[in-house]
């Protein structure tokens, strides 16, 4: 072997090495990130709900169960000491009985599912910590009826959403935090 072969075979084990360490290095930085991404979207949720979201969500979280009495895509409501049954759209409308807390959280859920799909972001540690809140909130839109086609509310108004659930992009044994229980 001469010195020139040498010094090639040299030449590409270090450009080999080097280009072995810049991909694990990317690698690494690129989970860093994913890391911090999921941080800042969950911080990002609770700053962006009003003061009394969470307990309204809860609210109607019990209100839509069976044991309160519900119908399912209906929720029970008690106003004048009688119970109402009153469609889960309504909590997309005008004057819901939540002051529009529901229909924040299933904006923020479209924004966090866009991300989701492209994977920016750690998304089962989001989940863990808004894992109850985003079912519970998908379940109801799946529920709602879209009256003007095809197309439903679901997937007019919230695609993302939709299709995080449709691709099954979340594991249903992956562990999340709980809000509150039924019953």
């Amino acid at each position: 072997m001469n010195v020139a072969e040498l010094r090639n075979w040299i030449t590409l084990f270090f450009a080999v090495s080097g280009g072995c360490i810049v991909i694990w290095t990317y690698l690494g930085n690129r989970k860093q990130r994913r890391l911090e991404n999921s941080f800042r979207l969950v911080v990002m949720f609770r700053e962006s709900l009003h003061e009394k979201d969470i307990e309204a969500w809860k609210t109607i979280f019990h209100a839509t169960s069976e044991p309160a009495g519900a119908k399912r895509g209906y929720l029970v409501e008690f106003v004048d000491g009688k119970r109402l049954q009153r469609p889960l759209s309504d909590l997309f409308s005008e004057g819901s009985p939540d002051n529009g807390a529901v229909e924040r959280m299933a904006e923020f859920f479209e924004l966090i599912s866009r991300e989701a799909l492209n994977d920016t972001f750690e998304l089962r540690l989001v989940y863990f910590q808004l894992g109850q809140l985003m079912d519970t909130i998908h379940l109801w839109l799946t529920t709602i009826d879209n009256h003007y086609g095809k197309v439903t509310f679901l997937e007019e108004h919230y695609p993302h959403f939709d299709r995080l659930y449709k691709k099954m992009l979340i594991d249903r044994k992956w562990s999340k935090k709980t809000y509150t229980h039924t019953g």
